[in-house]
């Protein structure tokens, strides 16, 4: 199943993802500002513990991170070391199957990782946002600084030719797999 949105900071309705189940986020985002820490899509309850995971924007790297159900354990899913530009529509697409981790940016793997990642099982209450991290009821943090377009989650895990197509599809549209 997918599920698309082409909006900013707003919450995902309507699926929880999870590292105990294949997922897949893709999205296309064009930078205004490359800042220290941006968020494109976070899952975190913050506040006691912080569980979760969030895929973020550095001014150097890009991660997709996940906190244990205890929150003292921060990793590293998956992180590639990149200098974004801005200005121009970059897809990137993220992949989780069991213990198969990928990030591509337009169409092209740009990091994988086989490492367990299935400990990050949390119980979070909330639904994904996108272009900021919800920190409690009434506070957001690192927002991202530019457009997000065409947000789409599926509960499977894309194929790299899957991955292909999508980006061969074109800045604000979507492959309904």
């Amino acid at each position: 199943m997918m599920y698309g949105y082409g909006i900013l900071n707003n919450h995902v309705p309507t699926l929880k993802a999870t590292f105990a189940s294949d997922f897949s986020i893709s999205m296309w985002v064009n930078y205004d500002v490359v800042k220290s820490s941006q968020m494109f899509i976070a899952n975190l309850t913050i506040g006691g513990s912080v569980r979760g995971w969030f895929v973020e924007s550095t001014a150097n790297s890009l991660r997709f991170r996940g906190f244990n159900s205890g929150g003292s354990d921060a990793f590293n899913v998956l992180k590639s070391s990149y200098t974004p530009s801005t200005g121009t529509w970059i897809h990137y697409v993220f992949v989780h199957k069991n213990n198969d981790n990928r990030m591509y940016e337009n169409g092209t793997l740009i990091a994988s990782d086989t490492s367990s990642a299935t400990h990050c099982g949390y119980d979070n209450p909330n639904y994904p946002m996108i272009g900021a991290n919800k920190y409690d009821a009434s506070t957001t943090q690192e927002p991202f600084d530019g457009k997000i377009d065409e947000t789409n989650l599926w509960s499977k895990a894309l194929t790299a030719t899957e991955v292909t197509e999508l980006y061969n599809a074109g800045t604000g549209k979507f492959y309904p797999y």
